[in-house]
C-alpha cells in the first residue's frame, strides 16, 4: 500500500503535485489550514492520519526521535533545494525504499545518500 504525504510549509505546492501525478495521495500543511501550526501539531495530525511527513525542517527529525511515537517522517536533503532537485530526490527514494518502512521510519535523504531510522 502507498503511503500518503503531508507536506510541510517549506515543501513547494508543486512537489505536492508532483507526488499525485506519482499516484500519491499528499496534501500540504496550507491546504488544512496548519500553515502556522508549530511542529508538534503537524506531527500530531499526521499521526492520527497516518500521514508520512515531507520536508526540509530536521527538526522534524528530534520529534520523530523523542516523541516515542509512530509515524514517518522524511527530511530532505538535496545539494540545492529546487522543485526539480526536490521532486528527482522524491522520485528516487520512493523507488527504492518499501512503503511500509516509509510509514514507521525517519529517513534523512539527498543526492549521496539517504539514512533510515526505525525505532
Amino acid at each position: 500500500m502507498k503511503p500518503s504525504f503531508l507536506a510541510d510549509q517549506n515543501i513547494s505546492p508543486k512537489t505536492v503535485e508532483f507526488l499525485r501525478k506519482l499516484g500519491y495521495s499528499a496534501i500540504r500543511v496550507s491546504e488544512l489550514g496548519l500553515e502556522k501550526a508549530q511542529d508538534e501539531e503537524v506531527a500530531q495530525y499526521a499521526r492520527t492520519n497516518g500521514l508520512v511527513i515531507v520536508t526540509f525542517d530536521a527538526d522534524f527529525g528530534q520529534i520523530y526521535y523523542f516523541s516515542g511515537k509512530s509515524g514517518g517522517t522524511i527530511i530532505l536533503r538535496p545539494a540545492e533545494p529546487t522543485v526539480e532537485n526536490t521532486n528527482k530526490l522524491l522520485e528516487q527514494l520512493l523507488t527504492k525504499v518499501e512503503p511500509r518502512r516509509l510509514q514507521r521510519s525517519l529517513v534523512i535523504a539527498s543526492e549521496a545518500r539517504y539514512r533510515i531510522i526505525e525505532k
